[in-house]
């Protein structure tokens, strides 16, 4: 599941329209994020046993969302798993712990109902949670079929474990 090149990045690639995970290496990180500007998981190394932050995280791929999970639960997150659409929609419903999840980790393209139709339904319950969508596709694919908003944040696999987690960080942070 985990693959590490000579500079410790976990490359997660999945190819676009398949469910196949594929490991590869790279000398260079290949992420498009909204910006991310800080290595904000590595700052709050010390704070983790301090968090109390619930993560929904909802991923097709099996192999992909359990080292999603590991990754986040390694920095002291909670983590909700969801295999599906409806399935994120479900989860989030019925958790005792609703209204403490705080940032939704969405697959864009996904049986059921993709990232979009979940975040949205998800947002008329709690209209303040945070999203990050994920895709094999590119950022550019994703808004020209409309799958993304301007405002939308969004990583394309493969992406670098500490680009994935600062990220994730950042937007927790943030007021947006």
């Amino acid at each position: 599941m985990k693959s590490k090149d000579n500079k410790n990045e976990l490359r997660l690639s999945s190819q676009a329209g398949s469910d196949g995970l594929s490991r590869s290496r790279a000398d260079q990180a290949d992420a498009s994020v909204k910006q991310p500007n800080r290595n904000i998981a590595a700052d709050a190394q010390s704070e983790i046993t301090e968090r109390n932050e619930i993560i929904l995280v909802s991923e097709d791929n099996e192999e992909l969302r359990a080292v999603i999970r590991e990754l986040l639960k390694d920095q002291g997150y909670t983590i909700i798993e969801a295999s599906d659409g409806d399935d994120a929609i479900a989860k989030f419903i019925s958790s005792e712990d609703m209204n403490r999840i705080k940032l939704l980790i969405l697959d864009v393209i996904m049986p059921h109902k993709n990232g979009r139709e979940v975040r949205d339904a998800i947002k008329k319950i709690q209209p303040d949670i945070k999203t990050i969508f994920i895709s094999g596709y590119t950022e550019d694919v994703m808004r020209k079929k409309g799958f993304l908003r301007e405002e939308s944040f969004f990583i394309s696999k493969p992406f670098p474990p500490q680009v994935f987690l600062n990220t994730v960080r950042e937007i927790l942070d943030s007021g947006a």
